[in-house]
Parts: structure tokens; sequence; C-alpha cells
């Protein structure tokens, strides 16, 4: 059972186990203070930290990529150099300077999305009605493939205004799409545990598995089964294939690979059903997040509950442990008292039955734990002298030389005892 809120008193008044104050005074709090409590804001120390850990991450990133892609890209450019030298030196007509003019021309039109292969009749347009809807539909969804782009200053303008009012609009379907897809998720669930009920498992045990169960169907069918189907229409690997669409499905959005960019005839609606299978997995995902978002808060707010429950023990522990010292330091003050009191009572009987007079017996504060002899010792000698007690004193035939019973020597005490 999770502790309750330690600065709650109503909960805390019907909770048995400790708490972090002893004092029975109700803790009232501010609306301002349970405002303050709610809303917690992460603390300077903790971006700091997760900022550090980010350029960390992106330091590794950059180091793993340039490991991996540098040396491609430094045999490609030796590939293109080589064959641009072969190219002149097989056609003496064409200079270096218009070889590298027609280079030029090539890469512009690549960069505008044109594909410069083949002859003009075999190519269909960037922006039929099918394309324009698809690459509006990146521009609402922020994945922006980069294949193909507004070139015009009109064109531009327009995609500006575009943006600005279809974002907002896309992210309230989104959040919609998303919370009807966690509401049908949520329903799976509750069945699939209604489902393993009847077995000898954990209820933390059902949850987990069923939901695993159901983020498992959700990527077979948004992201394998799509895979597949793009393997067989694009004619990509199965790599490129499962690339596409993580990458699609992340808003990444490279462009190096992108539906319905290849030189194939495709069917009118199949880049607008592609947009639909991004919104879906869009959805998708966010619910993912969304669920990973929950059990992450609940995570943090247990194991703070966890906390203030150890806090709470370790004060009980230091206030047990208090209340023990305290005690043991009286009985031991105790026990010195007494053996003093016997002591004490030893002197008296002693000095009775060896005929001395009555002295003024030994006082001792109500437990003391030590006792200074000396000045009874010096008030003794003077009384001794005053009286004249010089000779040795005999007890039953025998000699107690130099022995002062009135000076309270314990030791000298407890050996006649």
């Amino acid at each position: 059972v999770a502790a309750p809120d330690l600065l709650d008193p109503k909960s805390a008044t019907h909770n048995t186990k400790p708490r972090l104050s002893f004092s029975t005074k109700p803790i009232t709090l501010t609306p301002r203070e349970e405002s303050e409590v709610v809303a917690t804001v992460m603390k300077w120390k903790t971006v700091t930290a997760i900022f550090l850990l980010v350029v960390l991450y992106l330091v590794i990133g950059a180091a793993i990529f340039r490991w991996l892609e540098q040396p491609h890209e430094s045999a490609q450019r030796l590939a293109i150099l080589s064959q641009k030298l072969d190219f002149l030196s097989q056609h003496s007509c064409v200079n270096q300077s218009q070889l590298e003019e027609l280079v030029q021309q090539v890469v512009s039109a690549v960069r505008s999305g044109v594909n410069p292969a083949g002859t003009y009749t075999n190519h269909s347009s960037l922006w039929d009605l099918s394309s324009a809807f698809f690459f509006a539909g990146t521009v609402i969804t922020t994945i922006g493939f980069g294949n193909i782009s507004p070139h015009t200053e009109g064109g531009r303008i327009f995609c500006i205004i575009y943006a600005l009012l279809g974002i907002p609009l896309f992210g309230f379907l989104l959040a919609g799409v998303g919370d009807q897809l966690g509401t049908i998720f949520g329903k799976g669930i509750a069945r699939v545990e209604k489902m393993f009920v009847h077995w000898a498992i954990s209820q933390t045990k059902i949850r987990v598995i069923s939901t695993l169960l159901f983020v498992l169907f959700g990527c077979l069918l948004l992201v394998a089964l799509p895979a597949a189907i793009f393997k067989h229409i694009e004619g990509w690997s199965a790599l490129e294939s499962l690339y596409f669409v993580v990458i699609t499905l992340t808003t990444i959005g490279f462009g190096d690979f992108v539906a319905g960019g290849s030189d194939i005839e495709y069917l009118d609606y199949y880049k607008p059903l592609v947009w639909f299978w991004i919104l879906v997995g869009l959805a998708y995902f966010a619910a993912i997040l969304s669920m990973i978002g929950d059990w992450l808060r609940a995570i943090s707010r247990r194991t703070k509950e966890e906390v203030g429950e150890i806090r709470a023990h370790a004060a009980e522990w230091t206030a047990n442990v208090s209340a023990e010292f305290k005690e043991t330091r009286r009985r031991v003050s105790v026990e010195i008292y007494d053996k003093f009191q016997r002591a004490a009572s030893i002197k008296r009987k002693l000095s009775s039955e060896l005929g001395f007079s009555s002295a003024p017996e030994l006082t001792l504060p109500r437990r003391a734990t030590s006792i200074n002899f000396t000045d009874e010792r010096e008030r003794n000698d003077k009384e001794a002298g005053l009286k004249g007690l010089s000779a040795p004193l005999t007890r039953n035939g025998s000699l107690v030389n130099g022995l002062d019973l009135e000076r309270g020597d314990v030791s000298i005490i407890e050996h006649l005892k």
C-alpha cells in the first residue's frame, strides 16, 4: 500500500505508518502552497544535467555517424572525379568547363525534385494533384521530406501561411485520433486482463503483458505491414522499407526515400493513402509516448512516496534511538547514585561499630554521577586535629594504622566489607 502524502493531514490521520513529524498539530496549506506543491518546476540543475546529457549523446552520435559515413563519402567523391576524368579523356571535344556546367545543371535539377535521367516524355509531374496533396500533408505534419519544395516566391509565401495555419489544425486532429486510439487500446487491454484474471498472475504482470501485446500488435499493423507493402510497390529492400517507415513516423523525414518518388506509374490514390497511413501512425506513436509518459509519472510519484516513507521510518528510528539513549543514561545515573548511597551506608555502619562519634553524613545530590571527597577530607582532618585523634585505633585486638574512615575512602570501605 502506497504511503499517503505526508503533507496531507487528512490522509495521514487514518494511517498508522510513521510520519515525518511527530506533532499532532494538523498541517494546513494555503491554496497558493497547494498549487506550488502540485505544479512542480524542473530545477536549473536538472535542466543543465539533461542538457549536458543531450550534448554528450549528440557528440557520441556524431562520432559514430562520421565513422560510418565519411569513408563512403570519400569513395563517392573519388569515383565521380575518376569518371569525369575518363569522360574528358574519351571525349576530347568537351572541355572541363563545359562538363562542370552540365554537372551543375544536373545538381540543380535534382535539388528541385526533377530526375534528370531518361527523356522528358517518360516523367510524371511532381505537382499533380496527388503529389501536391502529399506535399501539403508533409507540410502540416512537419515531416518535410525535402524531395520537392516550392521554388517560386508565391509558392514560398503561401507555404509559410499554410504551415502556420495547418500545423495547429493537424495538432488538434492528431490529439483526437490519439485519444480514440488510446480508448481502443484501453478497452482491449481491459479485455485481455479479464482473460488473465483466472490465472495465478499478479495484476502488475497482467497489465505489463497486455500492454506489450497491444504495442506489438500496433507495431505489426502500422510498421511491419506497411514496410512489406512499400518493399513490394517501391522495389526497396526490407531494410530500406523499414528505414522509411520509422523515419517517417518519427517525423524526421530525410527525403532520401519517399513513397511515390520513383519513376514508376502509381495509382492516383496511392499518395493520399500513404498520407492517411502517416496520420494514423503518428497518432499511434503519440498514444504510445503518452502512455510511456504516464508510466514515468506514476513511477516518479511512487518513488516520491517511497522516499517519504523511508524518511518517516528514519525519523521514527532516530526518535527511538534518542529515547533509548536517554533511558540508558537515566538508568546508569540511578545505578551510580545507588552505589554511592550504599557506600555512605557502609561508612556510617563502620563508624558506629568502631566507636566514632557521629559525624556529618555524606550528602549526595540526587542522581549525581560523581563525588568529590576533597572538601570532606579536609573537614574531617580539622575535626580530628581538634579532638587529638593521633593514636592508632584498635578493633578486636588488631590495629587499623592510619585509617581515617571519615574520609569516605570507598575502596577501603569496600575492602573492609
